[in-house]
């Protein structure tokens, strides 16, 4: 039982590891090319991509944690705890790459990307009517980004990741996990049971 878990948690670790990689790919894509700052729209962009690479990452993790630790089976818990630990273990990864962007790569980013939003709102407030109710909406979300600015930290910031990372994977897993699961046949049962007698036989 005590090796069961032992490799539970060493394949998450590995897993979590390799799933951060295209997570930091994309931040680092998205740094480089200034995306966050060109609209809006392309922080769901950025966001609905995300998803599904983090939906897809925890399907073949699950799966290689199946048929690589877990002899090809898997119930329903072992596939859930596998993918809440694999999302655990990629958001420490990922918060070491945000500390990194933030402090070394760009001290300033996170103010900046406040910014260029704000800048996104201002353009968007001029082409609206005086009278239109999503203006004073419009006004408060920037001065409470204002106020963001000032209460800004990086660390604070670094060190949530892993918790929002590890509550998303948790929720994705409880759908992912009914998918992935596979309970041993009985003829897998019996031809086990065989080689186990015959085992103790020659034993």
């Amino acid at each position: 039982m005590g090796n069961k878990k032992t490799l539970l948690i060493k394949s998450s670790m590995i897993y979590g590891a390799v799933l951060s990689l295209p997570f930091i790919f994309i931040s680092l894509i998205v740094y480089f090319f200034d995306l966050r700052s060109k609209s809006l729209w392309t922080e769901y962009i950025i966001y609905f991509v995300n998803l599904i690479v983090f939906i897809i990452g925890l399907i073949l993790t699950m799966k290689a944690y199946r048929n690589n630790y877990n002899k090809g089976f898997l119930t329903y818990g072992q596939a859930l705890v596998s993918g809440i630990l694999t999302s655990f273990f990629m958001g420490i990864v990922y918060c070491c790459f945000y500390l990194l962007l933030n402090t070394v790569i760009e001290p300033g980013y996170q103010v900046r990307m406040l910014e260029a939003k704000q800048n996104q709102l201002y353009e968007i407030l001029d082409q609206m009517p005086a009278d239109n109710p999503g203006t004073k909406y419009m006004e408060q979300s920037i001065e409470a980004m204002d106020e963001a600015k000032e209460q800004i930290s990086v660390v604070r910031s670094a060190l949530g990741i892993p918790v929002s990372v590890t509550i998303t994977g948790a929720l994705l897993s409880l759908i992912i996990a009914a998918a992935v699961k596979r309970k041993p046949s009985a003829e897998s049962i019996g031809y086990s049971n065989d080689m186990n007698i015959e085992d103790n036989k020659l034993s």
